[in-house]
């Protein structure tokens, strides 16, 4: 602590004023310090761009529910959906940088979104701090049992025949599936008509009576389909097969190599906040990725947790958004 006594110490002399300075530097780095060394003192917000009962929500809740054994202090969940996650996005934003206003956000706010919009009234390097990538959603191929493809490599096969006959649905142009499906077919070289959708019910239900061909979307809902029989998976893309469904193989080893898209999630706060402040919220959200719980939910869903240092989070975002961004640009895709 600096007391009165090294004040006057460090005044006193020809250089005074340099020493006074100096000493008061000190002392605000040493009373900064002091302010955070006792985070978290009071109950922490998580905001999540999604509305309650969305999948993403149900992760973020089950996350947050370990956080007050790790933290020693409540969470609460603020669902602020809406504008593809804009309003969320600002609200963290705008939040004081003290800790207590955590984002939980996925690569549609980090990556599609600003790959593909002119301007957006949020900037991801400029105002908002990386705290951890929790974890990857992979992409499954699906397809309507009304197609006779079996294979991945009967699918592309068929759709080579029929160049512009064969449809994906997404979740709406610029979503993550629409994205994906334009990846497949710069990959594969074949040509497919893309349907937005804006109700996902009615999406499964086209796929299912086969009036879609196929989607390329994330494991935890399409999952349970595939293993009721309900629709036919094709590949996943991950390293290894999933325990979930051990009979579909990756994209790799049904031969098309370099899938890269797969939606993640991670938690960021507002820009400024202070370092010690970060590595606690880094700390705390790596070691709830541990609990049994969460591990056993990730691999019925297929998801695969990840756990990251803040700088690394960082990085993976640069270089998601600078993939998506040229791939956004070669295929002319344009938002709703």
């Amino acid at each position: 602590m600096v007391t009165t006594h090294m004040l006057k110490y460090l005044f006193r002399g020809t250089y005074g004023f340099s020493r006074l300075s100096t000493a008061l530097t000190i002392f605000a780095a040493v009373s900064a310090a002091s302010a955070f060394a006792a985070f978290p003192e009071r109950p922490l917000r998580l905001i999540v761009p999604f509305p309650a009962g969305n999948p993403l929500d149900v992760r973020a809740r089950q996350l947050s529910n370990h956080l007050p054994k790790i933290l020693g202090q409540q969470v609460v969940v603020d669902n602020r959906g809406g504008a593809s996650g804009s309003i969320a996005m600002q609200m963290a934003a705008a939040a004081p940088a003290d800790g207590y206003t955590v984002l939980f956000a996925n690569s549609t706010q980090l990556a599609s979104n600003p790959a593909m919009a002119a301007s957006l009234p949020y900037d991801v390097f400029r105002d908002y701090i990386a705290v951890c990538l929790l974890a990857r959603t992979p992409s499954f191929l699906v397809v309507s049992n009304a197609l006779p493809a079996k294979t991945l490599g009967e699918l592309i096969a068929h759709a080579k025949t029929k160049p512009g006959q064969l449809n994906f649905a997404s979740q709406g142009n610029g979503s993550v599936q629409h994205i994906a499906g334009e990846l497949f077919m710069r990959l594969t070289g074949t040509q497919m008509i893309h349907v937005p959708y804006k109700v996902y019910s009615q999406l499964v239900s086209d796929l299912f009576v086969g009036q879609i061909s196929m989607i390329i979307g994330g494991t935890p809902v399409l999952i349970p389909h595939v293993q009721g029989g309900r629709l036919r998976g094709l590949a996943v893309n991950t390293k290894k097969r999933l325990p979930a469904v051990p009979a579909v193989p990756t994209f790799d080893e049904a031969g098309v190599a370099d899938f890269w898209i797969a939606p993640w999630y991670g938690v960021l706060v507002p820009a400024k906040t202070p370092a010690a402040v970060v590595q606690t919220l880094n700390a705390a959200f790596n070691q709830s990725l541990r609990a049994a719980d969460v591990i056993d939910i990730a691999n019925a869903e297929g998801q695969t947790l990840i756990g990251s240092s803040a700088p690394e989070f960082a990085a993976h975002i640069k270089t998601e958004l600078a993939r998506y961004r040229e791939l956004v640009r070669s295929a002319n895709i344009r938002a709703d």
